[in-house]
């Protein structure tokens, strides 16, 4: 299944308000039901990580973890995967496991 990009405040707004959360020491992952949808993912770093760059290197680091595990996610849900600053330092293995575990103790992602 294909994962859409969330977008826009409103959506990101409603995710982390209505949304559950799970948490490691380098990411946060909110979710959020949207039976009847396609999953749709969004990708957060707050400013308190640092300067613009590192934010966004942050973010690139994130969505390519969830391109390795796109196939695995199951649709209906909302998610916003938020990182913390450890992620720039954290070896690959180690950051995809940390993101993999908390979607899989969300139950976003399928057997596989």
């Amino acid at each position: 299944m294909a994962v859409l990009r969330l977008r826009g405040r409103r959506d990101f707004s409603r995710t982390f308000s209505s949304g559950r959360s799970y948490r490691n020491r380098l990411v946060v992952v909110i979710v959020m039901e949207a039976p009847g949808e396609a999953t749709r993912v969004g990708y957060a770093s707050a400013r308190m990580v640092g300067t613009a760059v590192k934010r966004n290197r942050i973010r690139r680091r994130l969505r390519a973890v969830l391109a390795e595990v796109q196939q695995r996610v199951r649709p209906g849900r909302r998610v916003v995967v938020l990182g913390k600053a450890g992620v720039l330092e954290a070896p690959w293995g180690e950051l995809r496991q940390a993101v993999v575990s908390l979607l899989d103790k969300a139950s976003c992602l399928d057997a596989g």
